[in-house]
């Protein structure tokens, strides 16, 4: 469905002094973009990032931590994969894949029901994904850093009662 009012013909814009950034917006339906809020907000993101050969920040291995659903989370650390089969191939798992199932196990020991697990996650690790995104920037992190942190946020966690 269109809605004429928002909707612009892309070919047909006016040309201007600021062609090459006219260009540049022009690609953002191409971009790629949507694919990879889809995967930060699906717990996807390391996935998506190696799948298109980009390179993988260290804030990003805390992702699927903070994202996935009960049943991903439980899979993954039993040694299965997710769903669409997008956990670490087992020919070339990262090198931060153990301490991840880890905190992942850790997380499910403290999440004792799904509910209670978006609690946690929302409450510990997606304030500390996004506080680490700003971070990343100008400190530099290993990912078993980043996974240390998630821990530490999931063992300072009290439950409201």
């Amino acid at each position: 469905m269109r809605f004429p009012r928002f909707w612009r013909s892309w070919g047909k814009l006016p040309r201007g002094d600021a062609d090459d950034d006219l260009e540049q917006s022009l690609a953002f339906p191409d971009s790629g973009l949507a694919d990879e809020v889809e995967a930060l907000l699906a717990g996807r993101l390391v996935d998506h990032m190696t799948a298109a050969r980009q390179p993988v920040s260290a804030w990003a291995v805390l992702n699927r931590l903070a994202h996935a659903d009960w049943p991903d989370l439980m899979s993954f650390v039993e040694g299965g994969t997710i769903a669409d089969g997008t956990v670490h191939p087992p020919s070339s798992p990262p090198s931060w894949a153990p301490a991840e199932r880890f905190v992942a196990g850790r997380l499910l020991a403290l999440a004792t029901a799904p509910d209670d697990l978006r609690v946690l996650q929302h409450a510990t690790l997606v304030p500390l994904e996004l506080g680490l995104i700003e971070r990343c920037k100008v400190e530099r992190f290993t990912a078993d850093q980043i996974l240390d942190l998630g821990e530490e946020a999931l063992d300072s966690f009290h439950q409201p009662r």
